[in-house]
C-alpha cells in the first residue's frame, strides 16, 4: 500500500451523491446468499461418526478470495449504499478498480449461522426454541472472523490505495469510531504506512451494554484528506 487517504463526506455531500443518476447507481450485486454458503462447506468438512474436520485454506479460497484492486474503500456498514456510489464514481472517473469486502466476500455472520446450526445445538425446547453451546459458539466465531481478519489484512496491503470513508454513520467528531472492523483496517492500513499500533479505549454506556470507541485520530492524521473530486484527481 503506497498512499491512504481520509475522505471526509458530510450531509450535504452523503445526499448528493446519493441521489447521482442511476449511471452509478450500482456497484456490484453483493455475493451475501444463505444457500451458497451450504455448498461451499460441503467443499471444506470432512469426517464421519460425530468427528469432522474443516480445512481453513478450502475455505478461506472460497469465501475470501484475494482480488486484484487498486483501492481498498473502509466503510461503515451503515453505509454501504453511499460506498457502492462512491465506488462507482471513482471508478467511472479513474478507471481504477475499488475493493469493497461486502460486495465481493461472503458474508461471515452467515457462514457463523450455518456452523452454529450444523455444530453448536445442544437442545431443542419447546419454550426458548434452539439452544446453543457457548463454548462452541465462541470457538467458531473465533476462528471464522481470524480468517476475516487474515483476509483483509492482505487485501489492504495488495491495493495500492486505501480510504477510508469519513462519515458521521462511521465517526464521532471524525476521529472515534464504534466499529472494530474500522478500527482494524484503519491500523493496518497505518502499519503499512509504518507506524505503531494505539491501544483501544473501552466506554459502557448507561444502560450497561457496552459500546467500544477506537481513537484513530492519530493514526488517520497521516491519511491524505480530500472530498470525492480531490480523490478522483489524485487517483
Amino acid at each position: 500500500m503506497n498512499k491512504a487517504y481520509n475522505l471526509k463526506i458530510d450531509d450535504d455531500s452523503r445526499s448528493c451523491i446519493l441521489s447521482q443518476s442511476s449511471e452509478i447507481n450500482s456497484k456490484l450485486n453483493c455475493m451475501f446468499n444463505y444457500d451458497e454458503i451450504e455448498k461451499i462447506l460441503s467443499n471444506c468438512i470432512s469426517g464421519e461418526n460425530g468427528e469432522f474436520r474443516l480445512n481453513a485454506e478450502t475455505l478461506n479460497q472460497l469465501m475470501f478470495p484475494t482480488i486484484k484492486a487498486d483501492i481498498f474503500l473502509s466503510h461503515s456498514h451503515a453505509d454501504f449504499d453511499l460506498a457502492c456510489k462512491v465506488a462507482k464514481i471513482i471508478e467511472l472517473n479513474t478507471g481504477k478498480n475499488v475493493f469493497i469486502d461486502a460486495v465481493l466476500w461472503k458474508s461471515i455472520y452467515d457462514l457463523e449461522k450455518k456452523l452454529n446450526e450444523e455444530f453448536c445445538v445442544s437442545a431443542e425446547t419447546e419454550e426458548y426454541g434452539t439452544l446453543y453451546s457457548h463454548k462452541k459458539v465462541l470457538n467458531i466465531a473465533s476462528h471464522v472472523r481470524l480468517l476475516l481478519t487474515s483476509a483483509l489484512s492482505i487485501m489492504i496491503k495488495n491495493c495500492p490505495n486505501f480510504v477510508v470513508l469519513n462519515t458521521g454513520s462511521a465517526f464521532i467528531d471524525g476521529a472515534v469510531t464504534n466499529s472494530p472492523w474500522i478500527y482494524y483496517e484503519i491500523v493496518q492500513a497505518r502499519q503499512y504506512l509504518g507506524e505503531d499500533n494505539e491501544k483501544m479505549v473501552l466506554l459502557e454506556n448507561k444502560d450497561r451494554s457496552l459500546i467500544v470507541d477506537y481513537n484513530i485520530e492519530h493514526y488517520i492524521k497521516s491519511f491524505t484528506e480530500v472530498s470525492i473530486d480531490d480523490l478522483c484527481a489524485k487517483l
